[in-house]
């Protein structure tokens, strides 16, 4: 397994923290329209510190905005839960959440964190 970007690097180094840097957290707020009717419930299965979904809520007008996430790290469950309505301190992959449940997800992927081995074998 080789890592492609020093950045990689540093998140796994950091149990796969990384946030989402504030360009691209204002870009994408910016994409965001607000529904003219009703609540949404939101989620971010990886979400860190929660910062960036409580950013979400709040463009999506945070009376009318449910905000769930997981994060596996303790010490950034407790920060999101002083963000956030609902907060599971765990591993996503243990959860099991209903289909069609929430009418957002934020992801925040490390794209292009593994790189062939050129040996045929397939990874990630």
């Amino acid at each position: 397994m080789a890592l492609m970007f020093s950045r990689l690097a540093r998140n796994f180094a950091r149990n796969g923290y990384y946030p989402t840097d504030e360009l691209t957290l204002e870009r994408t707020l910016q994409a965001l329209v607000p529904a003219t009717s009703g609540r949404m419930r939101i989620l971010d299965p990886c979400s860190g510190e929660g910062v960036a979904l409580a950013e979400v809520a709040h463009r999506l007008e945070r009376n009318r905005t449910e905000a769930y996430a997981v994060e596996y790290d303790r010490e950034r469950a407790d920060h999101s839960k002083t963000l956030l309505d609902r907060v599971l301190q765990g591993d996503l992959m243990d959860t099991m959440i209903s289909r069609q449940s929430f009418g957002l997800l934020w992801l925040n992927p490390p794209y292009g964190d593994l790189v062939a081995d050129h040996s045929g074998a397939s990874q990630y």
